[in-house]
């Protein structure tokens, strides 16, 4: 406890998994809601690290092996935590641009030479999973701002890779006048690949969430690979 005069800092560490229970014991006292600020920092390393339980047996201090439990949706992160995390990829900056250009680019050339590596790398650096995640968030907390926000990024964003792979298709079909549909191309033009987008999209949309709530970046790479916008949208401009 660090006091002045008038106010005082209070700083204590919690497990990941027990923060949304502190920051709700600390709402019901009125702290971040009607005085106070709560600030939640990520902590790298501590020494010494979280004392693990204790018995006494025989005498002598024996570290109790600690029993696995289940998953409960209490460890999820909270609301402001969320917000923090979504509100960061949502943003129409020049990385946002550069990438739906370089994107484009990579996806435009896997399809154009068939090969479908290519495209999956495209969809590792396609940009446009934030703002749709935004619109989602904004609309379940009532966020109209950035719900809109996200939505004209969104549709900025694709714009563009429209347009690259569009450019990309002219390029080609200027310098080879033998150029034909690739399977990567006419694959995505299809009924039943629309319906399978559609199924995709459910369970995708799942993944997210929990990926977000959870800070798991290994399954929001698996969700971005399944249902990338970016490789359809320059296959249309192609």
């Amino acid at each position: 406890v660090i006091a002045g005069q008038g106010c005082c800092i209070v700083q204590f560490r919690c497990k990941d998994k027990h923060v949304r229970k502190v920051i709700m014991q600390l709402e019901k006292i009125g702290i971040g809601v009607t005085w106070g600020i709560v600030d939640v920092l990520a902590l790298q390393m501590t020494k010494p690290r979280f004392p693990s339980r204790q018995v006494a047996l025989s005498g002598e201090v024996v570290e109790e092996e600690k029993k696995r439990r289940a998953f409960t949706i209490k460890d999820r992160q909270t609301i402001d935590e969320m917000y923090e995390i979504v509100d960061s990829g949502v943003h129409l900056t020049f990385e946002y641009l550069a990438f739906c250009v370089v994107g484009g680019i990579i996806a435009a050339v896997g399809l154009l030479t068939d090969s479908s590596v290519t495209v999956v790398a495209s969809m590792l650096v396609s940009p446009l999973m934030g703002p749709i995640l935004g619109i989602s968030f904004g609309y379940l907390i009532d966020d109209k701002r950035m719900m809109w926000k996200c939505i004209r990024n969104e549709i900025i964003g694709l714009l563009i890779t429209f347009a690259t792979g569009f450019l990309c298709g002219a390029f080609a079909l200027l310098s080879s006048k033998s150029q034909k549909v690739t399977t990567q191309m006419s694959s995505r033009g299809s009924a039943i690949a629309l319906i399978a987008g559609a199924v995709v999209a459910a369970p995708s949309g799942v993944g997210v969430a929990l990926s977000v709530a959870n800070t798991n970046i290994n399954s929001l790479v698996g969700v971005a690979i399944s249902a990338a916008l970016l490789p359809p949208v320059v296959n249309s401009g192609s």
